[in-house]
């Protein structure tokens, strides 16, 4: 945007002490536009939980971790590109089907082979990662995909289940067991 600021990334990267376990990414606060056309850039900040770096060695990040890291900095980037007026409809603040389709989108990037090849990196050596792996990292991936596809569509007549109940009255542990059982 010509060279002008979009906001702010904070970062919070390392555990301590009193801090909880998992990633997130946090909007500190999102863009609007003030009565008088002053724009308000929005803040976020990503807290994660990756090992400290030793002495002798760099803090170096499995799979999961960067997968997740992918996520969470597509939610910083839907907040720090948002060009909305009203902070209402800044960032994360959409519509919850919409929240995580810029993370995800970003963190299937991950798994683009060609990214792959770009970026991760032996941390003494500086070396690529070789085709054998990628491939392997590729159908790993892939493993259990069905089961994960299945389960999504229970959760979607779950959902559905429960929502469109003619008297509103429903028994959900019931509705769970029958659904899970077919």
């Amino acid at each position: 945007d010509g060279g002008r600021p979009m906001g702010r990334l904070y970062t919070d990267m390392f555990p301590r002490p009193n801090k909880y376990g998992h990633f997130a990414q946090f909007s500190i606060y999102p863009r609007k536009v003030w009565v008088d056309g002053s724009v308000q850039l929005p803040a976020v900040a990503i807290v994660a939980n990756f090992r400290r770096p030793t002495e002798d060695k760099p803090s170096l990040l499995d799979r999961d971790e960067v997968e997740t890291i992918y996520h969470e900095f597509g939610h910083c980037l839907h907040s720090l590109l948002a060009g909305t007026r009203y902070a209402r409809f800044s960032g994360t603040e959409v519509a919850r089907d919409f929240v995580e389709t810029p993370s995800q989108l970003f963190e299937n990037w991950f798994w683009d082979r060609e990214m792959l090849r770009t970026f991760p990196r032996h941390y003494r050596t500086g070396a690529a990662l070789p085709d054998e792996i990628i491939d392997r990292l590729l159908a790993v991936r892939r493993l259990a995909s069905g089961l994960k596809a299945e389960i999504q569509l229970y959760y979607g007549l779950l959902d559905m289940t429960y929502h469109t109940d003619p008297d509103g009255i429903v028994d959900t542990t019931a509705v769970a067991d029958r659904l899970h059982d077919e």
